[in-house]
């Protein structure tokens, strides 16, 4: 699963930087702690997050671990803190990219300064979820917006994490593993525009495939060597009537292209 870090949840909402490890300690920590222990996870960043305003007069990259610090707790946290950020993977803006969001329904106060290219557009495109930071304008577990596909419009929603609480409400999602090595995952949280599909992850590729004809669907296929198509053809060929069943239990209610 893909996991982007929220550029606009951080833009000096804190009185001060003691104020930001608390939310850090209380939040965001014990989120990204959980993500990373899932295997076949990735948080990405922008490559420019570490430009976020803490406070009005501190951003990320100001805060940094001092040698001469005599709390081990706090050089602990602010060396995660560096990670957070400055560790790949990182994502940039491409001049070339369009976006067909057309409406916002989250953050009224900042909505119109979003860039075309920001961290709802790559998780809507890549079917991932936003971790926010503490702010009152992403305490909300869904982010919604309009858009534009093959000439429809559509509403996208989005899985917003900012607690660790987030995952008491056991998101709906049915996996097998493979050869001990690939996780299969059919989810019940979709964007309707997709056919039915399922997801395929290891700890060096993810891939998306047609749960029709288990046929590629997308992601990178470049790189992905020929054992990986192969084992995920032939464990698909023995366990289709379970994806099949999965997908129309968790999908019961909403209609999808095929």
């Amino acid at each position: 699963m893909n996991y982007y870090m929220n550029e606009y949840s951080l833009r000096g909402q804190f009185s001060n930087v003691n104020e930001f490890f608390d939310s850090l300690r209380k939040y965001t920590l014990p989120v990204l702690a959980k993500v990373k222990s899932e295997k076949g996870n990735i948080i990405w960043k922008k490559d420019t997050l570490w430009n976020c305003k803490v406070c009005q007069d501190c951003t990320l990259r100001e805060i940094q671990p001092n040698r001469n610090e005599r709390d081990p707790e706090l050089t602990k946290l602010k060396l995660s803190l560096r990670e957070m950020y400055w560790n790949p993977p990182l994502w940039s803006e491409n001049e070339k990219s369009s976006s067909d969001v057309l409406e916002y329904r989250f953050d009224e106060e900042y909505r119109g300064e979003f860039a075309i290219q920001n961290c709802f557009t790559e998780a809507w495109k890549n079917e991932g979820r936003i971790i926010s930071f503490l702010h009152s304008c992403y305490q909300i577990d869904i982010l919604s917006f309009i858009a534009f596909v093959n000439d429809k419009r559509y509403t996208v929603e989005l899985d917003n994490i900012y607690s660790i609480k987030w995952w008491q409400q056991t998101p709906k999602i049915k996996k097998w593993i493979i050869n001990d090595i690939y996780s299969v995952e059919v989810r019940g949280k979709e964007f309707e525009y997709h056919p039915p599909h399922f997801h395929v992850i290891s700890s060096d590729y993810q891939a998306v495939f047609h749960l029709k004809t288990g046929e590629f669907y997308k992601g990178s296929k470049e790189g992905i060597p020929p054992n990986f198509l192969r084992d995920v053809k032939n464990w698909y060929e023995e366990h289709k009537k379970d994806l099949e069943d999965s997908w129309s239990l968790l999908h019961s209610s909403t209609t999808y292209n095929t």
